[in-house]
């Protein structure tokens, strides 16, 4: 796996200077006071690398996102600043992958990757460094006997051009078992990246970069509403809330295609049931504040327009309809059932978090780390606490920074607590 070790922050809104943040444990806490600028660290840090690369909000702008008092600085660069440098490392079964593959030993199991202001990336600092023609020696004798005499030639090769035109040659006096084992081995040269070794473009492209964990940010405007128009939801998608209704309709299994073209929304009551069963043990595993509380799923119909237009030939127009799919919340000891939003803000917040940790976890396969923006900020302190078990065991799979003014949240010896000051010299980062 890669995880994250390191983050250098540049100048971004109220992060005047340099700061420096070590990640090495799973757990990162941000304290400090309204405005020193723990948000805008999480937000950085989000646009460094986000998931959805479709979301605007995560997008760096340099009109809005650059210090002001620095805006002279940005006016005279000749290319776009840089905005974080992010150091990876890299472990477990991935880097004995990477040794299997490429015998050599690499210089330092880690790298660091460049982020600038127009969202390009750049390779800094590569421990997966390979001398060519140390590389081709070694591989050539140990798994491509057949080109033993060959790696002096293929230690020159730079691009998958210079590669076709290298095989050409060469493929005369070859025969068809060294022509196979020579194909093979093209792949080292592809280069889209065209970097000046392509073994090292090789390993970074293959085993690198689609292993990098990419940032979850979550706050607020994420939370759940109580009652989702399925007709709405292409146009809501990119929504915060969308997102999280998306991943409620992904963890519930339901068939919105086949409920929109059904004339009977009865027959899906069997499915509801079923769903709704599902949901409420499994949240029932983690928010241990009421076991008493159940998830409930309703589907209703309506129609949004009229069925004749006014005017002179009243012409008959189709009618449009609205299908809703409710989400209420009931409490089995007083058989009270209440719209997810006539909860508490607490259990609001838990639930939606919930729902799109749940899904995420089902559907991406890239590693994460998740930031968090004041979570469980309307909580109960023994729901806090509640809260802090469940990041605990989250991190032991992703890594995770959050936000906080309570101290409930800080009871936890295994994490990293840094300390953010908004003074003279815009926000300092320091450790506690």
């Amino acid at each position: 796996m890669i995880r994250l070790k390191k983050a250098i922050m540049y100048p971004y809104r109220c992060i005047e200077t340099t700061q420096e943040l070590d990640l090495s444990k799973n757990i990162i806490a941000l304290v400090g006071r309204n405005e020193a600028g723990k948000t805008s660290a999480l937000e950085l840090l989000a646009k460094s690398n986000y998931y959805n690369t479709e979301s605007g909000r995560f997008h760096f702008d340099e009109q809005a996102d650059f210090p002001r008092r620095k805006r002279r600085e940005l006016l005279a660069a000749k290319k776009a600043p840089p905005a974080t440098v992010l150091t990876y490392e890299v472990t477990g079964e991935l880097l004995e992958e990477i040794h299997r593959e490429m015998i050599l030993p690499e210089q330092k199991a880690e790298f660091c990757r460049m982020t600038d202001y127009v969202g390009a990336h750049q390779v800094i600092d590569n421990g997966f460094t390979y001398d060519a023609y140390a590389f081709w020696e070694t591989y050539t004798s140990q798994k491509a006997p057949e080109l033993m005499g060959m790696h002096k030639e293929l230690a020159t090769l730079h691009t998958k051009e210079d590669f076709e035109r290298f095989s050409v040659k060469v493929s005369a006096v070859l025969g068809k078992p060294e022509q196979t084992v020579l194909k093979k081995v093209g792949r080292f040269f592809d280069n889209p990246h065209n970097w000046d070794n392509p073994i090292n473009e090789y390993v970074f492209r293959t085993w690198l970069l689609p292993n990098i964990p990419r940032f979850l940010y979550y706050d607020e405007c994420f939370m759940l509403p109580s009652e989702i128009c399925l007709e709405q939801l292409e146009n809501r998608s990119q929504t915060p809330d969308g997102q999280t209704v998306c991943a409620f309709l992904a963890l519930t299994g339901l068939d919105v295609k086949a409920i929109l073209n059904a004339e009977d929304l009865s027959v899906f009551q069997a499915d509801l049931e079923i769903a709704q069963a599902e949901l409420s043990d499994s949240f029932l595993q983690v928010w241990t504040g009421n076991s008493d509380l159940r998830i409930e799923l309703g589907l209703s119909r309506k129609i949004v327009t009229p069925q004749q237009k006014k005017g002179l030939f009243r012409k008959k127009v189709p009618p449009v309809y609205e299908t809703t799919l409710q989400i209420q919340i009931k409490d089995v000891h007083s058989m009270i059932s209440l719209p997810l939003t006539s909860r508490s803000k607490g259990f609001q917040w838990f639930f939606s978090f919930w729902v799109w940790f749940e899904a995420i976890k089902k559907t991406e396969r890239t590693p994460f780390v998740f930031l968090l923006d004041e979570p469980g900020l309307h909580l109960h302190e023994d729901a806090q606490k509640n809260l802090l078990d469940f990041l605990q065991k989250l991190s032991e799979t992703y890594q995770i920074m959050y936000t906080t003014h309570s101290p409930f949240l800080l009871e936890n010896s295994r994490q990293s607590v840094y300390r953010l000051v908004n003074g003279e010299n815009g926000t300092v980062i320091t450790v506690t």
